[in-house]
């Protein structure tokens, strides 16, 4: 059923036009279904209330989380770095007899 809720695809595609009023209005739906900030959002008068500062904490947690899996928290050592185009150094070679 969803077919019948807009155009044909190969008809939207038909030419670039088409294509570009589509991807214009699916823009524009988008733009415009965002509600704007106010004053009111941008700079609350009061701190917030116990359950947005608790919620604030938690994913707070969680992001740290998520870095700490990540490795975003390790520091690479300067020993840890080395140039995968450098050429190796030939290991040393032994011979019997000498």
């Amino acid at each position: 059923m969803i077919s019948t809720l807009g155009p044909r695809m190969n008809s939207v595609f038909r030419s670039r036009w088409r294509a570009l009023w589509w991807s214009a209005g699916v823009l524009l739906t988008a733009y415009c279904s965002v509600p704007a900030l106010t004053n009111k959002d941008a700079s609350p008068s009061k701190g917030p209330s116990q359950g947005e500062a608790s919620a604030q904490a938690e994913q707070a947690k969680d992001a740290e989380q998520l870095a700490r899996i990540l490795g975003a928290d390790a520091k690479p050592k300067a020993s840890d770095h080395t140039n995968p185009w450098a050429k190796s150094s030939p290991a040393p070679v032994h011979v019997k007899g000498e």
